[in-house]
């Protein structure tokens, strides 16, 4: 009798199938562009800056120059010996100028006798300070501050100045101080401004121009 052996056979495990997904190719990134070197043109601004203020400043002084001389030459002056009359068209305050050889540093001061409009006569008072100017037209003289009063009224003021020892004029003036100071300081404000404007942007420009570029 034969004998038939029959051998299990052994299930076969499917193999699992990959699915693989394209992928999607990167764009190369491009490399980013070196930053630019910012240009002169700061320099070239701020010099313009300083130079438009510094001529500014030297015309504003030269105009501010001659007003000042020629409002010195208006002023209504007295030969001393002598009396005249100067016309007020405003109240306050006159300043008394004694103009004498620039030789003589203390200079006499006379009496002065200043009668009002009205026929009063107008205190007058010693100037207390320093203020002097060169007289135009008159090399070698100077005018200084010595006497001062205040016209309360507009009109004809008369002035009565008795013989001195010094060869002298008195002029009838202003505070040359007050008036042109704030002249002064605009020209040295703009002279000032203008070249720290000007600074700045110079070095704003050199900062700039000296950092990297990548």
């Amino acid at each position: 009798m034969s004998t038939h052996t029959t051998t299990p056979t052994t299930p076969t495990t499917p193999t699992p199938q990959t699915t693989t997904t394209p992928q999607t190719p990167q764009t190369p990134t491009a490399p980013a562009a070196p930053r630019r070197r910012p240009g002169t043109a700061g320099y070239w601004v701020g010099a313009l800056v300083t130079l438009v203020a510094t001529l500014g400043a030297l015309l504003w002084g030269a105009g501010a120059f001659l007003g000042w001389r020629a409002h010195i030459e208006d002023f209504p002056r007295v030969t001393v010996p002598g009396a005249a009359v100067v016309t007020l068209t405003d109240t306050g305050t006159r300043i008394l100028y004694v103009e004498h050889d620039r030789s003589i540093t203390d200079p006499a001061v006379p009496a002065i006798t200043v009668t009002a409009p009205s026929g009063a006569t107008v205190p007058v008072s010693a100037y207390s300070g320093e203020m002097r100017y060169d007289v135009p037209g008159a090399t070698g003289r100077v005018g200084d501050a010595v006497a001062v009063f205040t016209a309360t009224e507009p009109g004809a003021y008369r002035l009565t100045i008795p013989a001195s020892d010094t060869d002298a004029t008195v002029a009838v003036g202003d505070d040359l101080v007050w008036g042109w100071g704030p002249q002064l300081a605009g020209i040295v404000a703009l002279f000032l401004g203008g070249l720290v404007a000007g600074l700045a942007l110079v070095v704003v420009t050199a900062a700039r121009r000296s950092g990297p570029t990548s």
